[in-house]
């Protein structure tokens, strides 16, 4: 009896999971996320060795109170190769030095860099935009150094888009952009 109990509970689970990620769990970001809410990303620029962009509050937004505006910044996620696992890249929020993660998406070849550490409020974010910088050391070389420059750190194979999420802290909510 226990071991039906148990077969049933896991397949319950199985299936709660697999809704989760339906249309969703093979496409960046790779999980559950409601697009519906959050802050919006400029200023994307792209030189040899870095890329930068800036995050900013929604303009249009009719209340603070809304389900639209009411998205902190928790973490960002970069789509990148696998073969950039070990790549010295270093990552700025608004000129800081931040930690910076690269992680595995569950898919073959695809990697993420992480920026888990934001941590900045909606009233943060109303006052001062978010300046986001990844560098590539000019210094670096191929000894170790799998990605050199930027175009060969960001995943955009078969012509698919610069791929950046920007998560809420709770993860409830993020905004996918494609660039």
């Amino acid at each position: 009896m226990r071991a039906v109990l148990a077969l049933l509970v896991t397949v319950a689970l199985a299936g709660v999971a697999q809704a989760q990620f339906d249309d969703y769990g093979t496409v960046f970001p790779y999980c559950y996320c409601n697009e519906s809410c959050g802050p919006i990303m400029t200023d994307y620029v792209t030189k040899e060795k870095t890329i930068s962009f800036t995050i900013k509050s929604k303009p249009d937004c009719p209340t603070w109170g809304s389900d639209k505006c009411t998205m902190d910044i928790g973490k960002i996620e970069i789509n990148t190769f696998i073969a950039c696992r070990f790549s010295d890249v270093y990552a700025y929020t608004n000129g800081n030095r931040t930690r910076l993660d690269f992680d595995d998406s569950g898919f073959e070849g695809v990697q993420l860099i992480k920026l888990n550490q934001i941590g900045m409020s909606l009233s943060d974010l109303a006052t001062q935009d978010l300046a986001i910088t990844l560098e590539i050391p000019v210094d670096a070389t191929t000894y170790g150094q799998r990605c050199l420059t930027s175009d060969a750190l960001l995943n955009t194979t078969d012509g698919a888009p610069i791929s950046i999420a920007i998560f809420s802290s709770n993860i409830k909510c993020c905004n996918n952009y494609e660039l």
